[in-house]
């Protein structure tokens, strides 16, 4: 059976705050989605989303984790 929806929530909200990523369209470097979503607009989910290559881009960028 998959994990609990608790676990994974608490796994994504981690994720979030704590992995660093990459905008490859410009080069900007950020701390964690969390930042780059208070810089860019673009929301950290639908970066993560891209990162774990759900989605080919976030917000017309493409993301990738450093």
């Amino acid at each position: 059976m998959g994990k609990p929806v608790k676990q994974i929530y608490k796994e994504i909200c981690i994720k979030k705050r704590k992995t660093p990523v990459v905008c490859l369209t410009n080069g900007d470097v950020f701390q964690s989605a969390m930042a780059a979503e208070r810089k860019t607009g673009i929301w950290a989910t639908s970066i993560l989303n891209c990162c774990d290559g759900k989605t080919s881009q976030a917000g017309k960028k493409e993301w990738a984790y450093v």
